[in-house]
């Protein structure tokens, strides 16, 4: 048995989907790439220092706010891999770390407020802006205006949803997500593009391109399960970020969902300070590992949990300290080895 509330359905009968997640039990999980086993690494960092990686065939699954199913070695069995992780997993707080489960060993790496933004019932694109912080609103008009005006007028934003067009999407993102420090430090770069095309003939997936004069500057996309979109992966090219081309982009894409068929954008993974800003809401989420009990399979999970309880360690210590403000979000970036500005 696992440390998780057991549950061989996604989630147990009666059980409302949190606030963000999929309605229904075909919604339990959202693939990534997807779904797909891949050569995956495992890094163990403390920070941004990478002290060791490991690689196995892996399966990524998004579970969107839903719990795990308990038969986590059977679902390691019937994907014919011998790791998984899950994002965006519903695990009671007072859930162990680390437990032993039959066929599997699993980790919760980390937790996290997962943020989406909703479309209230009858409300526009203005009235969402108007709910934001006016610190945040005012910033992204004026650097959208400073980008418009750098492009010599407006039509910066290409939006992208038909297969043919998630191909062309993926020429052009790719060249950005080469350069950029997500795909570089982060290894969190775009997907194969047969994968997109795939999406796009089932109308899951969505990409948006930021240009300044006919030059792709940015790029970010999502897939979708239901009508909820998954991820809002994001890139910009490194030679343009004094235009800010990540907050233009998040300004732009959103308005451009608020005219789309989805009823919520959920950010993905990744607590940054910018998807807080434009968040409506959030639900409690974890991140989780699980490996076969092999004796490289148990030493991964062993290493995976130092680090982990380092870096936990490290922000009780902030939280004791009382750092709080900008300097405590750029310190715990700098203890999950991500930008803080992401």
């Amino acid at each position: 048995m696992s440390a998780f509330a057991a549950q061989d359905a996604p989630v147990a009968p009666g059980t409302p989907a949190p606030p963000g997640a999929p309605d229904g039990p075909a919604a339990s999980a959202v693939p990534d790439r997807e779904g797909r086993a891949r050569i995956c690494a495992f890094p163990v960092k403390i920070g941004p220092f990478r002290l060791a990686s490991f690689e196995a065939p892996a399966l990524f699954l998004d579970l969107v706010g839903r719990a795990p199913a308990a038969d986590l070695g059977g679902l390691l069995d019937r994907a014919g891999v011998d790791a998984l992780r899950l994002a965006g997993c519903a695990v009671p707080p007072g859930a162990r770390r680390l437990a032993f489960a039959p066929g599997a060993v699993r980790l919760v790496v980390d937790r996290e407020t997962r943020r989406y933004a909703a479309r209230a019932p009858g409300a526009s694109f203005q009235d969402y802006l108007a709910g934001l912080r006016g610190k945040v609103r005012t910033e992204a008009g004026r650097r959208l205006r400073r980008f418009e005006a750098a492009n010599g007028g407006p039509n910066v934003l290409r939006t992208f949803r038909a297969p043919d067009e998630a191909l062309e999407f993926h020429r052009l993102a790719r060249a950005i997500s080469d350069a950029s420090y997500q795909e570089r430090i982060l290894g969190v770069g775009i997907a194969p593009a047969d994968e997109l095309a795939r999406a796009a003939a089932e109308d899951r997936f969505r990409g948006w391109l930021l240009v300044l004069k006919g030059t792709p500057v940015a790029y970010s996309y999502a897939l979708a399960m239901g009508d909820v979109l998954v991820g809002a992966r994001m890139g910009y090219a490194p030679a343009f970020a004094a235009l800010s081309p990540g907050t233009v982009l998040m300004r732009l894409l959103l308005e451009s969902f608020w005219t789309d068929r989805f009823a919520r954008l959920d950010f993905g993974a990744g607590a940054f300070a910018y998807k807080a800003d434009w968040a409506t809401g959030g639900y409690p989420a974890a991140e989780i590992v699980c490996l076969r009990p092999s004796v490289r399979g148990v030493a991964l999970v062993l290493a995976l949990a130092a680090s982990s309880a380092l870096r936990d360690w490290g922000r009780a210590a902030l939280s004791a300290w009382g750092i709080v403000g900008r300097r405590r979000r750029r310190l715990d970036a700098l203890l999950r080895g991500r930008s803080a500005d992401s």
